[in-house]
């Protein structure tokens, strides 16, 4: 996730203790009694939705619907589906009236379909996202108040005054920051001997900066050294790039999925099962197709609010596909959470700089800007970097200028950055329709996807 988390945001010790005490149960119980759950949580986000965001009071008005009507998880099936482009249109249709008492904020994300989107997140929500990631890290030994690195650019490009330094330690929440901007062989070797001399175990990041972060440790000649767990996210983790951190960490990698808007979540176990989080939210699947040669079914993930009262989504059109098998057993880890095989989408191109540096997160710039509706980025040479971008809303020129600055920012003097304003018609997207935020036309390492895995994320 391409988001600094402030600790007030997630200051609330009662509610996490209480739903931290729920989520360890939840993981044990059977599948019914987490549905019976899911399901007492949706009573409420219904309830919501129906009396107190406007949005949805349009939309029944028009419909002929009733809030009675929607009694179980398939009579959501009865709304329509709530696409991106209706979250940036409706913002306000979708925010709830009452959504100050829920103490929310306005936040921003590109995704990883290159078009901008702005949401509210509330203290509920963010309870949520702290406590899950609590669970899943628990998966992997991790207990709270351990040391842990962070891979990220997103801290370190919004202070400026910090973006050359290869880390920066927080004491007061045992993180460990390593700068995602800087994953270079020097740079490299400066971040593992801190983490080495600060004793961590656990290291998490998108799935491409620490695919080359490994690369960047071994061409600095860097001994492996061992952690206890690796924690992927944001991106798919080719088979690769998890043996190249299991070869040079020795410990497990644990993936997830997830999305910022935080309607659905899923994540892998030690026994490499891909969990969903039946707690977290309410994933659907629209649009499914079986290969009855294989018995592997495929769908889009739609995903419905459980947390966020602010502004609650239903039938989420989350803009990304999952095959499944519908023959699939328990996991043997005992969770009775329900198991997908494969994610599809979300697979980054990487950008290779000039001075050797390895640029991975250049989709959340989007986030810091105002005004441009999709962005794409293009390496059209090795120090050639184009900015396609698109944008009617007053502002747009200068929120473009302000993208091409922090592009500049972060991927230093020795790329060349073009902008361009496009129609939407020309920027590129992958089979799903979605438009890719980033694009390399070369190259860049022994770890770069090879062909027919670029668009998989596979449970083992």
């Amino acid at each position: 996730m391409s988001i600094d988390f402030r600790v007030r945001d997630f200051f609330h010790p009662r509610q996490i203790l209480r739903l931290h005490r729920t989520f360890e149960r939840n993981q044990w119980l059977p599948l019914s009694e987490v549905r019976k759950y899911q399901e007492r949580l949706l009573e409420r986000t219904l309830d919501q939705a129906f009396n107190a965001v406007p949005y949805y009071q349009q939309l029944a008005a028009e419909h002929g619907f009733h809030r009675r009507d929607f009694q179980s998880p398939e009579d959501l099936r009865k709304l329509p589906l709530l696409r991106k482009e209706t979250l940036r249109a409706q913002y306000g249709a979708l925010t709830a009236r009452d959504a100050a008492r829920y103490h929310a904020r306005v936040y921003r994300t590109s995704g990883t379909s290159g078009e901008p989107v702005r949401f509210l997140l509330d203290a509920g929500a963010n309870t949520l996202e702290f406590v899950y990631y609590w669970r899943h890290w628990g998966w992997g030994g991790y207990r709270l108040g351990d040391r842990f690195a962070e891979i990220s650019g997103h801290f370190f490009l919004i202070r400026p005054h910090k973006a050359r330094l290869p880390y920066v330690y927080q004491p007061h929440l045992r993180r460990l920051v390593l700068n995602g901007l800087l994953l270079d062989p020097v740079n490299a070797a400066k971040m593992a001997e801190i983490m080495q001399r600060l004793k961590i175990k656990f290291l998490h990041g998108l799935a491409g900066a620490l695919q080359y972060f490994v690369l960047a440790l071994e061409e600095a000649e860097i001994r492996p050294f061992s952690l206890d767990c690796v924690f992927s996210t944001g991106e798919i983790l080719l088979s690769h790039g998890r043996k190249a951190l299991t070869r040079f960490f020795g410990c497990p990698v644990l993936d997830s999925f997830g999305h910022m808007e935080r309607t659905v979540a899923v994540s892998e176990c030690p026994e490499g099962g891909y969990h969903v989080n039946t707690d977290y939210g309410l994933l659907q699947l629209e649009n499914v197709a079986v290969d009855p040669r294989t018995n592997v079914a495929r769908g889009r993930i739609v995903g419905t609010t459980l947390h966020n009262m602010a502004m609650p989504l239903l039938r989420y059109d989350v803009g990304d596909e999952v095959e499944f098998r519908e023959s699939s057993g328990p996991c043997r880890c005992g969770r009775s959470f329900p198991l997908i095989w494969r994610i599809l989408g979300r697979s980054q191109d990487v950008l290779q700089t000039p001075d050797g540096r390895y640029v991975t997160g250049l989709f959340f710039l989007p986030e810091l800007v105002e005004g441009v509706d999709a962005v794409q980025f293009i390496q059209t040479a090795p120090d050639r970097l184009e900015i396609r971008w698109m944008g009617n809303m007053p502002g747009s020129s200068e929120g473009a200028m302000r993208l091409a600055q922090l592009t500049r920012d972060m991927v230093g003097p020795s790329m060349h950055v073009e902008s361009t304003r496009v129609r939407r018609e020309e920027l590129q997207r992958d089979p799903s329709g979605k438009i890719r935020p980033f694009i390399s036309l070369c190259q860049v390492s022994a770890l770069a996807a090879s062909p027919g895995e670029a668009e998989v994320r596979e449970a083992r």
